[in-house]
């Protein structure tokens, strides 16, 4: 995988894939720093709609889950998944992302408002 962002132009939005895939990859491994490398990289090339939503809550709940956390980041992204995945005929997809969203927001000291 980490071959074949070599022949990606930058802005790639096929890249978005191989990015989540390799975030997963580093969080089985434990290894924090990479995973958040890759999810920024997909949160480039995310774009609008369904892989920006997703994006925005794993790079939040990463970066609320660092030690020490990114706090001010990571309620700006879960904010803005919040207001995209949480509301309307979206909502009943994205049930358990939501809660944990929102605890995470709180335990933070912040509001999804």
């Amino acid at each position: 995988l980490k071959e074949a962002k070599g022949y990606a132009k930058p802005g790639d939005p096929y890249m978005f894939g191989i990015n989540t895939l390799l975030s997963k990859i580093y969080q089985q491994r434990g290894q924090l720093a990479e995973m958040v490398t890759e999810l920024e990289a997909a949160k480039s090339v995310a774009g609008d709609g369904p892989n920006q939503v997703l994006v925005l809550y794993s790079l939040g709940s990463t970066y609320a889950k660092r030690d020490p956390p990114r706090k001010q980041e990571a309620i700006q992204l879960l904010k803005g998944f919040h207001a995209r995945a949480c509301k309307g005929a979206r909502a009943k997809d994205y049930v358990a992302e939501c809660e944990t969203a929102r605890t995470l927001v709180t335990d933070m000291g912040g509001s999804l408002q």
